[in-house]
């Protein structure tokens, strides 16, 4: 190694020991420099603490060591526990031993701590740390959405709360007790359950449930910090839970204008109102405050209302028509819930009016309906209580026991009637009517009508000739029997019996006699087959049977002329042909008779005038003429009376028109009266009439010589104009009877012959 080498080791290992030196030295005075600093001051001692924490600040207090001896106070606060320069507070008044820090955030975390220190910038270490969270901030009021029949969405408002570190208290206080949400989204009195905002659904909200329906809940919202310090309650919102939608509701007690209905509120408290509503008709209808149904929407009724035990009657409906119902709740924020399942029900058919029952024949007859306000698709039944046993209107049109079979109103020609069979010649039938609605809901029947099916014209007419006399007996089954002697223009009157006996004939006299028949109605038969007849030859002992089946009588008394047989001649005429007579006494028209009343005409069925009025006071007078008042017109009566005048004066016929010979046996002072006479007289009404009145009940279908007279009598009273009289009650005889019924300022002229327009007919 060289002198120069070691040199420079030698230099180098002196500069590292001289280093070492100096570090030591710096050491020792950085030591001593320290320890003055802190000897200067001192820490402040235990216990410290905060006070008057709100949601923004956090006052820090500190208690000043005894041998404290600095300048001023250092105060610190951070969320770290490191804090920065602007986080840092010196107060150079070191008797104030608290500082409030300001501008914090909400429910944070604070590390606070105060050191003392000196002029010189020492401090001391700080005193013990607290750890304290700013108050939550009272949470917006909230937001209730979603309701359903047991529960609701809240949404918080959480305000300027820190959202991750911030809990929430729910509570409601609408209810008798404080309730308060739970863990499981029910509702308790546990206040302990507290949310994040995010378990709270701060977006969505969070869906409580476990309520009853259509209740009120008032909802409140605190925010709880870290120390577990609750706020305030925000500010309540409202919500009610929807009701329940009920259970579909009972119709009953229908009515041809209403039913009622009955609701089934399902589980909706008794404050819970109801809609009712019908779909069945072409606008939805609801049920109004009234009862009554409209297009409104908006009328709602309680339970009490809507009559939940009893049901509520409503009314002012069609008859015969469906209605189909259901019911939806409101709760109390005016929600309403779906309908319920619909339930179907028909007001009753209204009771038809009395039925008309026409054109009777042998075994049938026509039924038209009075459907009353019932629509077109009721249906009806059709009874017969007029038999032994109750009989009803088949589909066949016959009769039979099964009251099952309707008719709509088409189908019994409700405008031209339906026409019935399978029934027995003159027998009664009492026909009434009950409608039938959709639910196969009969009404009561309808007043009754009744109707006889027509008589049989009477068949195996025969004819004795007896002694003075004849007697005819026939088979048939009507009420009521018309005899007519067609020989001499005379009847029996209505007779019960299928006999008759006519006395009073002379012996060897031919008469020729006809039956009809009338049924219940008075409605007559067409006239049977006409049989002839004569009686005993005068001096016999036997009976000579007539035409027609009549048979040979058994041995009676001889007969006897009645009276001699001459007299002296009468002139004749055109209109009555008198010959001497064969009933007593002869009658003497001396030429230069004085006078009574003079008549000049000829008069005959359907002459009026003052000559007619006075023949009938004339006749009136002699006493032949027994109608109540003197008319002006020749009819049937005033006819029957010159019939018996004719007969009383000894004249051979008597047709019953006043020609010349009767003219004149009225202008004589010596005319035989009534009195004098023993031809009858005929009575008004007659017991015992004369041919060609009217006895019988004519309408419509009627038929026979009664009909075949009226159409006479009205074609003479110039009502009847059809070529010819058919004898069958048609649409021309109907028009020619309302015709003569206006004429004679009848009230009603409803077109057929009943006692009011016989006796009008009869008195002319």
């Amino acid at each position: 190694m060289s002198v120069s080498s070691l040199q420079k080791k030698m230099f180098t290992g002196k500069m590292l020991v001289f280093s070492f030196l100096v570090g030591l030295l710096s050491l020792t005075f950085l030591v001593f420099k320290i320890s003055n600093v802190f000897a200067a001051t001192s820490a402040p001692i235990a216990p410290t603490s905060t006070s008057a924490v709100t949601a923004q600040s956090i006052t820090y207090n500190w208690t000043a060591d005894a041998g404290f001896s600095g300048s001023k106070w250092v105060v610190a606060s951070s969320t770290n526990r490191v804090p920065t320069a602007a986080q840092i507070a010196v107060i150079t008044n070191t008797s104030t031993v608290s500082f409030t820090v300001n501008g914090l955030a909400t429910n944070t975390a604070y590390y606070l701590g105060a050191a003392g220190g000196d002029a010189a910038g020492a401090t001391s270490s700080y005193a013990t740390s607290s750890l304290t969270y700013t108050l939550a901030d009272t949470p917006g009021t909230p937001t209730l959405s979603a309701a359903t029949a047991q529960g609701f969405t809240v949404t918080i408002n959480s305000s300027s709360n820190v959202v991750a570190a911030t809990t929430y208290i729910v509570r409601d206080t609408a209810q008798a007790t404080l309730q308060y949400l739970q863990s499981n989204g029910t509702w308790g009195a546990s206040s302990n359950t507290t949310f994040t905002a995010v378990q709270l659904g701060a977006i969505n909200g969070t869906s409580t449930t476990g309520l009853a329906t259509n209740t009120l809940h008032r909802i409140s919202v605190a925010a709880v910090n870290g120390d577990n310090v609750t706020t305030s309650f925000s500010a309540s919102a409202d919500i009610m839970t929807l009701a329940d939608t009920p259970g579909a509701p009972t119709l009953s007690a229908a009515t041809a204008q209403g039913f009622t209905v009955t609701i089934n509120s399902s589980s909706n408290p008794a404050t819970t109102t109801f809609i009712v509503r019908d779909t069945a008709q072409a606008t939805l209808q609801y049920l109004q405050s009234d009862g009554t149904w409209g297009a409104s929407s908006g009328t709602t009724f309680t339970a009490v209302q809507l009559g939940a035990i009893n049901g509520t009657s409503t009314t002012g409906l069609a008859t015969n028509t469906i209605h189909r119902i259901s019911v939806a709740a409101v709760n109390g924020d005016r929600v309403t819930t779906t309908f319920s399942s619909a339930v179907d029900i028909i007001t009753l058919a209204a009771t038809p009016g009395t039925p008309t029952l026409s054109a009777a024949a042998l075994t049938s007859f026509t039924v038209t309906i009075n459907s009353s306000s019932n629509p077109a698709t009721t249906t009806y039944v059709v009874r017969d209580t007029g038999g032994t046993t109750l009989q009803y209107l088949q589909s066949d049109g016959t009769w039979g026991t099964s009251s099952s079979t309707t008719f709509t109103a088409v189908q019994l020609g409700a405008i031209n009637g339906t026409s019935t069979t399978g029934l027995s010649a003159n027998t009664t039938h009492t026909i009434s009517v009950a409608a039938v609605n959709g639910d196969r809901v009969t009404s009561s029947f309808s007043s009754a009508a009744t109707i006889y099916t027509l008589a049989n014209t009477p068949s195996s007419v025969s004819l004795s000739g007896e002694a003075n006399g004849f007697t005819l007996s026939w088979s048939g089954e009507s009420t009521n029997y018309w005899v007519i002697d067609e020989t001499a223009n005379t009847n029996s009157g209505l007779i019960s019996s299928r006999s008759y006996s006519v006395g009073g004939i002379n012996c060897g006299t031919t008469r020729t006699f006809s039956v009809s028949g009338r049924n219940g109605d008075n409605v007559a038969t067409a006239t049977s087959t006409s049989v002839t007849g004569t009686t005993n030859a005068c001096g016999s002992s036997g009976s000579v049977g007539g035409g027609g089946g009549g048979g040979g009588g058994a041995s009676i008394t001889p007969a006897i002329p009645a009276v001699p047989t001459t007299a002296p001649a009468v002139p004749s005429d055109s209109l009555d042909i008198p010959s001497f007579p064969a009933t007593p006494a002869s009658v003497s028209l001396p030429s230069t008779a004085s006078p009574v009343a003079v008549f000049v005409q000829n008069l005959g069925p359907g002459s009026k005038g003052a000559e007619v009025k006075k023949l009938q006071a004339r006749l009136r007078e002699l006493g032949f003429f027994k109608h109540p008042t003197d008319t002006g017109l020749f009819g049937a009566v005033t006819k029957a009376a010159v019939v018996a005048f004719q007969k009383a004066q000894g004249f051979k016929t008597a047709p019953g028109s006043v020609g010349p010979a009767t003219r004149a046996a009225l202008n004589s002072e010596s005319a035989v009266s009534a009195g004098e006479s023993s031809a009858p007289v005929p009575a008004v009404p007659p017991q015992a009439q004369a041919f060609g009145e009217f006895i019988s009940n004519l309408r419509v279908g009627s038929k026979g010589n009664e009909v075949k007279a009226l159409q006479a009598k009205l074609r003479e009273l110039g009502f009847f104009t059809y070529p010819t009289d058919t004898g069958t009650f048609g649409p021309a005889t109907r028009a020619a009877v309302i015709a003569f019924q206006k004429d004679q300022g009848f009230a009603t002229a409803p077109g057929h012959v009943g006692p009011a327009t016989r006796a009008a007919l009869n008195s002319l």
